[in-house]
């Protein structure tokens, strides 16, 4: 058996380097196979439901602050709405507290004001367009 001249083992050399080459980048093709096209959407996905849980909980955060500050306020600032006419017949008078946001509607036609928590004399009666326009601000505490 006779050795191998310089020329073959460079030549050699070079196959088994494109080899490897090729093993490598096989590699990097089964690997990406076997990587699911989903998993990017998978992330994002799960980052959405990540994001609905905490704004969920910060909405019952929310909630229990809200009824925090109207269990604790004294409802000194309130307008109300004389009843109305609207689409299904005539709606009682209702009161919202400027500061915290409760609203209540009059609840009996008897005597007296009707009202369980904001008794307090309203300090200006409104239109329902006018009342409507201050529960959309007051949604700022909501």
């Amino acid at each position: 058996m006779t050795r191998p001249d310089e020329k073959e083992i460079e030549k050699f050399e070079k196959i088994i380097e494109s080899i490897k080459q090729l093993e490598k980048a096989l590699k990097i093709k089964i690997k990406e196979a076997r990587m699911n096209p989903l998993d990017g959407i998978m992330k994002m996905r799960k980052k959405i439901i990540k994001t609905r849980d905490t704004i969920k909980r910060l909405q019952e955060k929310e909630k229990k602050l809200l009824k925090e500050i109207q269990s604790k306020c004294k409802h000194k600032s309130i307008i109300e709405t004389p009843h109305h006419e609207g689409i299904f017949g005539i709606n009682p008078p209702r009161r919202i507290c400027l500061m915290c946001s409760i609203e209540e509607v009059k609840q009996d036609d008897k005597w007296g004001c009707g009202y369980k928590t904001l008794r307090e004399i309203p300090i200006r009666i409104v239109t329902i367009k006018e009342f409507y326009t201050y529960r959309e601000s007051s949604n700022l505490l909501k």
